[in-house]
């Protein structure tokens, strides 16, 4: 997961590059795909829910890999906490639905690294520079 955000960080907005993450990463935990579409809606949420927030936690620290790996050795040791309930749907729902508020929490106090590309930020920094001139 981290490797790709530092890959794609340069390319397009952070939102896009959670996406494609979510895309990425949802395949590869094939034992939720046998619980049904819902399971598998849930899951992309989920997983595009956690690379938002892992995106902004190490965008600001350089893309650092031991913070991705902490990040990623939490929710898994979170995840073992609840195994035996894991698969059920309503575990699902709960915690897609936290991390998707965590989600837009990360993304409304950081909008400039999730909504906006950076040549329209920087449109904007310069047309704001230009206002601020004396005439």
């Amino acid at each position: 997961m981290w490797l790709r955000h530092k890959t794609l960080d340069s390319r397009m907005r952070g939102i896009v590059s959670a996406v494609i993450v979510g895309l990425l990463w949802t395949p590869i935990h094939l034992s939720f795909f046998g619980r049904g579409l819902a399971m598998v809606v849930l899951l992309f949420l989920l997983i595009t829910a956690y690379s938002i927030v892992m995106f902004a936690l190490v965008r600001d620290q350089g893309f650092n890999i031991l913070l991705a790996t902490i990040f990623h050795l939490a929710i898994n040791v979170g995840n073992l906490l609840f195994l035996d309930i894991i698969y059920e749907t309503p575990l699902m729902v709960i915690n897609a639905s936290i991390w998707a508020i965590l989600a837009a929490i990360v993304m409304m106090r950081q909008p400039s690294i999730f909504l906006v590309s950076r040549r329209e930020m920087t449109e904007y920094a310069v047309s704001l520079r230009a206002e601020r001139l004396p005439e």
